[in-house]
Order: C-alpha cells, then sequence, then structure tokens
C-alpha cells in the first residue's frame, strides 16, 4: 500500500494494539510523500506500547507538513506518555493550521503545569481559527491550569469557532470560566 501524494485527508485509531513507537517512526517517514495532506486525525486509546519517543516522531512528521490545515489529536488512558513535559509535543509550530482538536482524557500525570505548557504552544499558532478541546478525567488540573488554557486559546485573534468539553474534571469549576468575562 503506499499512500499517494495527492492524499488529503488521513485519520488512524488506535485502539487497546500493539502499535509502537517504530510504527509512529515510520508514519513520519510517510509524511515525507504526502505534500497535499490538509487533515489529520490520530486517536491512541490504551497504546500500552508508545513513548515520548514515539510522539516525537510524529510531531517531527508533522511540524514538516507545509499543508496541514486541519489537526486533531486524541489521547485516552495513556499515561505511559502523557506527561506535562510531554504535553508541547502534541501541538508544536505548524505553519498553515487552521484547526486544532486536542482530546485528553484519563491521562492521570497531567496537572496545572501541562496547561500552561498548552497555552505557550497556543500562543505560536496565530492563524488557528477553529480549536475544539476536550479534557476528561483530568484530577490533577485546576482552575488555574484550566485559565491558562484559556488564555491561550484568546490569544490567537483569529478564532472563529471554539468547543471545550470539561468532564470528570474535579478541580474545574465555574471559576475557571472567569477569564472569558
Amino acid at each position: 500500500f503506499s499512500l499517494q501524494k495527492e492524499l488529503k485527508t488521513l485519520r488512524l485509531s488506535f485502539h487497546l494494539t500493539n502499535f509502537t513507537n517504530r510504527g509512529l517512526k515510520s508514519l513520519k517517514k510517510a509524511f515525507q510523500t504526502m505534500s497535499e495532506l490538509r487533515a489529520f486525525h490520530i486517536n491512541f486509546e490504551e497504546c500500552s506500547r508508545i513513548s515520548t519517543e514515539g510522539l516525537e516522531f510524529l510531531q517531527e512528521g508533522l511540524s514538516s507538513m507545509k499543508s496541514l490545515v486541519h489537526y486533531t489529536l486524541g489521547i485516552n488512558h495513556c499515561n505511559n506518555i502523557i506527561l506535562d513535559s510531554q504535553l508541547p509535543l502534541l501541538i508544536r509550530e505548524m505553519p498553515s493550521l487552521e484547526s486544532l482538536g486536542l482530546a485528553i482524557e484519563n491521562c492521570f500525570d497531567v496537572t496545572d503545569e501541562g496547561m500552561q505548557a498548552i497555552r505557550n504552544q497556543l500562543k505560536k499558532l496565530n492563524i488557528l481559527k477553529r480549536v475544539n478541546f476536550t479534557l476528561s478525567g483530568l484530577n490533577g488540573i485546576t482552575n488555574k491550569g484550566f485559565e491558562s488554557l484559556l488564555d491561550g486559546i484568546q490569544s490567537t485573534s483569529e478564532i472563529e469557532s471554539l468547543k471545550i468539553k470539561v468532564t470528570n474534571c474535579k478541580y474545574v469549576n465555574d471559576e475557571g470560566f472567569k477569564i472569558l468575562r
């Protein structure tokens, strides 16, 4: 199977698989042949064989994609790869990115520090128009971290559409939304 240069959209989903860093390294190489890719969606659920190294391969490939406009990443029950220090890897600078979807669910090592890291990355995406974030089961996040995330989103002056879903984050409440005033 050869991925065509003309491919515009790619969706991948891995659930309880033996997919490893080696697979992500191969995907990084495949991106080099997909010069027309405009949308990329990838989801990892309970993928215990992927580490930070694998995420780095993924993001190195994506950051070289000059035509990428839409990017969605979902991570659920992947505590082995998602720590605060790895969150900036999820949304490195992508020059043409207009739409970003990020779902972090049941990754118990994510804290306010990780939300601040995402905020810092969002501030570098100045043409972002659509944002869709899902935060679920993240008990290490408080109002302070949530406010950091919202601050990063607000710093992107081009935002036209914003969707944020917060579920089972027991330390985020009404106070976390006060920055939207």
